[in-house]
């Protein structure tokens, strides 16, 4: 039954309507920006003044602007347990129909809803441009209102487009020319030095930004510093200020070579020299630390000296020598422990193979065969003499030397009765053959 009174109640607001009672008593409100620029959205609220309807179960207005001037876009933040649906009768006419399902005792500053319409870009800045709200009413199960137009308007500005800048000074640098708004490129010529500058500027407009690179890190020669300002409206101007320092007098020293590096143990290959940068320490096996004290070979340079622990058998370590202008160069130091128990281990080896594979050099000489007694006498050693006698009281076999077919030497008398038979020999053998022949 209800939902059927407000269907009926939402008819009857769809007609034109008589005004009853008293009407002055209900109103709305609109409020929104009051300026804006070309382009940009604006959000109308309409908030509820009213407390003479209780029970409000419908209501409706509708929203009138120049359609060239602006858009309907969207709707939003609908007062709660309330729906809301529109229709555009004309251009730049949309109606707005609210209904609920459950009457509403109160709803005075209460938001109804909020509109979101889009200005034209091609606004003029001064212009005025406004909403209208008419045949705004209200109804509930008791009685209908109608409340009085309410216009919102907005005025038209443009953003500015002014991107000069007001001042400009950097630090104690005297700029040529002399600064103005309108002159965007500048020079100056300064003494050498480390310190960055300082930029101090400040654009004409307060809407506008100003962004500041260079200036930073000077080097000796040619250096720009950019201001860039841009204005509200995205208009960009862009300052250059170009500065040239001179070299400096007392340049520092770029020498960041080693003299010498002294070690509290060990050796180094290849011999140290300030040109070369990679180097092999060799200490000791038990070696636990190792101190490297480097030089530097110039004066202003800084290269500290190293306290290394040794836990490996192998440890890298860099040393770094820096120059009085910041220059580096890195000296490479690999540690290595001498392992003594792997020397004696391959020492031990190479000895057992040699004599395991390389047969027993003869070194005795032979005793020349002939008639002559030889000039020398080999002598057996002592003990081997009493090992050979040993063995023929106990084994009758022939001695080594009588084995191996060795020449022994002989006493010169066996040499002669040798000679002698066989002359003797030789003649009976002789005879007999020529006996036997004729």
């Amino acid at each position: 039954m209800k939902r059927f009174l407000a269907v009926l109640i939402t008819a009857v607001l769809l007609l034109p309507l008589v005004s009853i009672g008293t009407f002055a008593a209900a109103s709305i409100d609109v409020d929104g920006a009051s300026s804006a620029y070309p382009g940009d959205d604006v959000t109308v609220t309409v908030t509820l003044d009213t407390d003479s309807v209780k029970n409000a179960l419908a209501l409706q207005f509708d929203a009138l602007f120049d359609a060239e001037q602006i858009t309907y876009k969207s709707n939003s933040s609908v007062l709660s347990g309330w729906k809301v649906s529109t229709k555009e009768l004309s251009e730049g006419v949309v109606r707005f129909l609210f209904e609920c399902d459950e009457p509403k005792e109160s709803i005075k500053g209460k938001t109804l809803i909020k509109i979101k319409f889009k200005l034209s870009s091609s606004l003029a800045k001064g212009e005025n441009v406004s909403v209208s709200f008419k045949n705004i009413n209200i109804a509930s199960m008791e009685e209908e209102q109608s409340i009085s137009d309410v216009t919102y308007s907005v005025k038209i500005t443009k953003k500015s487009s002014d991107a000069t800048l007001y001042s400009l000074s950097i630090g104690d640098v005297t700029l040529s020319p002399a600064f103005a708004s309108d002159v965007t490129s500048y020079t100056s010529t300064i003494d050498y030095r480390t310190t960055p500058l300082k930029v101090n500027c400040k654009a004409t407009d307060s809407k506008a930004s100003v962004k500041v690179s260079g200036g930073d890190s000077l080097k000796v020669g040619s250096n720009t510093i950019t201001i860039t300002v841009t204005a509200e409206d995205g208009t960009t101007k862009k300052y250059t200020v170009k500065i040239t320092m001179k070299e400096n007098p007392n340049p520092e020293s770029d020498d960041s070579t080693l003299s010498k590096l002294e070690l509290s143990t060990g050796t180094i290959s290849p011999a140290f020299k300030p040109d070369v940068y990679n180097y092999t320490i060799t200490v000791p096996a038990g070696t636990e630390r190792i101190t490297l004290s480097p030089t530097a070979n110039d004066k202003n340079a800084t290269a500290n000296k190293k306290v290394i622990d040794i836990s490996t058998e192998q440890t890298t370590v860099v040393i770094t020598c820096t120059a009085e202008n910041g220059s580096k160069s890195n000296y490479t130091f690999v540690i290595v422990k001498f392992n003594e128990d792997a020397v004696t281990e391959e020492t031990d080896g190479s000895d057992v193979t040699d004599e395991e594979t390389t047969p027993e050099e003869d070194t005795r000489e032979d005793t020349p065969v002939t008639g002559e007694a030889p000039d020398s006498v080999t002598t057996v050693p002592e003990s081997e003499s009493e090992s050979t006698d040993t063995t023929q009281d106990a084994d009758t076999r022939p001695s080594y030397n009588e084995q191996t077919g060795i020449n022994r030497p002989v006493p010169l008398w066996s040499l002669l009765l040798f000679s002698i038979i066989s002359l003797i020999l030789g003649a009976v053998i002789s005879a007999f053959i020529f006996k036997r022949k004729f």
